[in-house]
């Protein structure tokens, strides 16, 4: 089952905004965005990585979001440890990228859960281990 060709723009249509996450195999996944003027601090954020998008089943990899509030401003740092990384399907063909999608929901407190980002996940091959 191939993945739309517009995947991206039907993220950006759901409003949430298209961030694809290229991280190196044999390394730590640290992600960081920026919530100006705004405090999401208390707020849920739940990440996942999958095969296909609505794949069902356990997650490939669930990442670890935490969000702080930095002089009025949230800062939400999306991770994975880097044995987490490494435990991703490899490719198809060795020396390839393994490719997997992602996204991630907030529910703010007292509010309804929504997805903010979404896009492809990228395994890159690594050499130094």
């Amino acid at each position: 089952m191939a993945v739309s060709s517009n995947y991206a723009a039907w993220i950006r249509a759901a409003g949430a905004i298209y961030w694809p996450i290229g991280t190196r195999n044999f390394a730590p996944l640290s992600k960081t965005a920026i919530f100006r003027g705004i405090d999401l601090s208390a707020a849920t954020f739940a990440a996942q990585v999958r095969t296909l998008p609505d794949a069902g089943g356990a997650a490939l990899l669930t990442l670890t979001c935490s969000a702080v509030l930095i002089a009025g401003d949230t800062w939400l740092t999306i991770s994975a440890i880097e044995t987490a990384i490494e435990g991703l399907p490899a490719a198809a063909e060795l020396g390839r990228n393994s490719e997997f999608y992602w996204d991630c929901d907030m529910t703010p407190v007292g509010g309804v859960k929504r997805m903010i980002f979404g896009g492809e996940f990228v395994r890159i091959a690594g050499v130094s281990q």
